[in-house]
């Protein structure tokens, strides 16, 4: 499958929400203590940051045209006191449309974005990921990727 990887624009929001949605639903029938049924998926600060260029970066995978990947990623520097200096990657929020899944979409926009984060100066990539995720976790596992933390709640 021939996929096109393209930095995203406004003109791509439409099709970014439509995946996003696909996506979202998952997360409100998985943990609907934490997420529910929403039209507004991205805050505009958020979306401005990442159409605006800089540091953070929209990438979306196209195949024959359509959008079936979308990838929200940001060069992070860190130089505090307490901490190693460095930089590294995050990806932000990451999707392949369910229709296009277990066909190498998913490893070949990883793949693309560690090249651009190495071009960047990172030397890590950085997510985070849901445990009902599994085939998501699966696929990170698969490419190199480690569990670095685990984030835990109480429910008082």
């Amino acid at each position: 499958m021939n996929m096109e990887i393209i930095k995203g624009t406004k003109e791509h929001l439409d099709d970014v929400y439509a995946l996003k949605t696909e996506v979202h639903d998952v997360y409100v029938e998985e943990r609907p203590d934490i997420y529910q049924q929403s039209e507004l998926l991205y805050t505009e600060g958020f979306l401005h940051k990442f159409l605006e260029g800089g540091d953070t970066v929209l990438f979306l995978g196209l195949v024959d045209g359509i959008v079936v990947s979308y990838l929200f990623y940001e060069t992070i520097q860190v130089n505090l006191p307490m901490m190693q200096k460095r930089t590294y990657g995050y990806i932000h929020d990451f999707a392949v449309a369910k229709a296009h899944r277990r066909k190498g979409i998913g490893k070949e926009m990883l793949r693309f974005i560690e090249g651009y984060s190495k071009q960047e100066g990172a030397t890590k990539m950085e997510l985070a990921v849901h445990l009902f995720s599994k085939n998501a976790i699966q696929l990170y596992e698969s490419i190199g990727y480690e569990t670095r933390a685990l984030r835990m709640d109480k429910h008082l």
